[in-house]
């Protein structure tokens, strides 16, 4: 992974990696801005400095991400052991 990338860079790499390739919209909403806007920090017709507050609120919708990623993680570490146990129990039945 790049270590230093343009701002606009960066957007689209977060935006790309939270919704995939549909992301302007759905990222726009979560942030409350436009799509428009979103758009022109992306295209790099509009600056995004270091300081801008869309780089807080990234971070809690990452955080947000992080957080429900691993809920699912464990959800389905849940269901591999229950599919486990079915399988070794139909395996006994067979017997």
């Amino acid at each position: 992974m790049q270590t230093h990338m343009s701002a606009a860079d960066l957007l689209i790499m977060c935006g790309e990696e939270i919704h995939g390739a549909g992301w302007k919209r759905p990222l726009a909403d979560r942030l409350g801005v436009s799509v428009r806007t979103l758009s022109r920090w992306a295209a790099k017709t509009t600056s995004l400095g270091y300081d801008h507050g869309l780089w807080a609120d990234l971070r809690e919708i990452i955080a947000e991400e992080i957080h429900d990623t691993l809920d699912r993680v464990k959800s389905m570490q849940v269901l591999e052991q229950r599919i486990k146990i079915h399988a070794e129990g139909e395996t006994a039945d067979a017997k």
